[in-house]
């Protein structure tokens, strides 16, 4: 008759924590690890999957800055509040440096753009068309040249007056850029020229939708105790 052994929690646990040691060659201990606690917890207690420590496998790369780990065949991204806080910040930095601000509501945008660049930047371009006019011929022997012509179209009589009839026509200096010059290029604009409040944008971005970017799977924040819970793959 075989003689089972009974063992007080502690002891089992020690000696699941010997089994995990020799596994992972003494470098990493998952029961004193507070974040793989955190994530197995959430793993059983949210999502009903069913896994153990022996499941964690911490690995060598992050996401920006938070703690990444495989479970079976899932890979999730771990932190603090404020770690997350920095993994969002470094995660729209490289998504406008990559895409610009294109990804981004638009109208919403706005209001972290500099639109007095904008304005001034077109009175110069308008500025610059009436000088190139200038020289233009017009097929309409009445007038010396294409200014004059469009001046008596407009039903102004000096270049000021039909710069500000320009301006007028133009509309919104913001959108005149936009739909003159493409979204792609209008970006490049905004950025070389410093245009937009980036870290204002990123923080509005946060406080409009979370943080659930960081999650490249299903754009979810998942908080479980002190720790934020991010799946990636």
């Amino acid at each position: 008759m075989k003689k089972v052994i009974k063992l007080k929690e502690s002891e089992l646990k020690n000696i699941l924590e010997n089994i995990l040691l020799k596994e992972n060659n003494n470098n990493y201990n998952p029961f004193e690890d507070p974040k793989a606690n955190a994530l197995v917890n959430f793993l059983i207690d949210d999502q009903e999957i069913e896994v153990g420590f022996a499941h964690i496998i911490p690995l060598k790369y992050d996401h920006y800055g938070l703690s990444m780990y495989k479970v079976k065949d899932r890979e999730y991204a771990v932190g603090t509040d404020e770690e997350a806080d920095y993994a969002y910040k470094q995660h729209m930095e490289n998504l406008i440096d990559d895409v610009g601000i294109g990804s981004f509501n638009q109208s919403f945008v706005m209001n972290y753009i500099d639109s007095e660049w904008f304005e001034d930047a077109l009175r110069e371009h308008l500025e610059s068309y009436i000088e190139d006019i200038k020289d233009e011929s017009t097929d309409d022997d009445q007038y010396e040249n294409r200014l004059q012509q469009e001046m008596a179209e407009s039903n102004v009589e000096t270049e000021d007056e039909f710069l500000e009839h320009l301006i007028d026509n133009a509309g919104d200096p913001v959108e005149y850029f936009k739909d003159n010059f493409g979204e792609k290029e209008f970006s490049e604009m905004v950025k070389q020229n410093n245009l937009i409040d980036s870290n204002a944008l990123i923080e509005g971005a946060k406080d409009a939708d979370g943080r659930g970017d960081i999650s490249s799977w299903d754009g979810i924040e998942n908080e479980y105790g002190d720790y934020y819970i991010y799946r990636i793959n």
